[in-house]
């Protein structure tokens, strides 16, 4: 299990359950409807592979479109929590490495995300980790 996840939160199922959103994983685009569908054909096949991560006030910081699959496959998500001190790196972390995304959209997410950043710090564009951090690389 990655660092700053915790053990499985007890089910909660989409249809019982107002799910939110953290605001970084908003910035980030929907799967277009064949994908979306090609990811629910998949996690109906297979299962869900990669369970559904949550902040500790319960929102999603990774897996809305595997939740959104899910639904549309008859699959109960499972669920993890992140219990690290910065959900927003984390979302940013898991979704722009995995995504197929142009240097620019990763870019303009980073600059809004750093607008959103609770903790006001610079993060860099390449690997979504604040630059203190990135400096100290190198």
């Amino acid at each position: 299990m990655p660092s700053g996840l915790g053990p499985h939160p007890p089910s909660r199922h989409s249809q019982e359950f107002q799910i939110d959103f953290h605001p970084t994983i908003l910035l980030f685009p929907d799967l277009d409807e064949e994908d979306l569908h090609a990811l629910a054909d998949d996690i109906r096949a297979k299962g869900l592979l990669h369970p559904i991560v949550l902040d500790t006030d319960g929102r999603i910081i990774d897996g809305r479109n595997r939740l959104k699959a899910c639904t549309i496959a008859g699959v109960e998500p499972a669920y993890t929590t992140y219990d690290g001190d910065d959900p927003s790196a984390y979302a940013l972390s898991a979704n722009v490495h995995r995504r197929n995304l142009t240097k620019g959209q990763i870019a303009m997410i980073t600059a809004k995300a750093c607008s959103l950043s609770e903790h006001g710090e610079r993060l860099d564009t390449v690997t979504c980790c604040p630059l203190k951090i990135v400096k100290n690389w190198f």
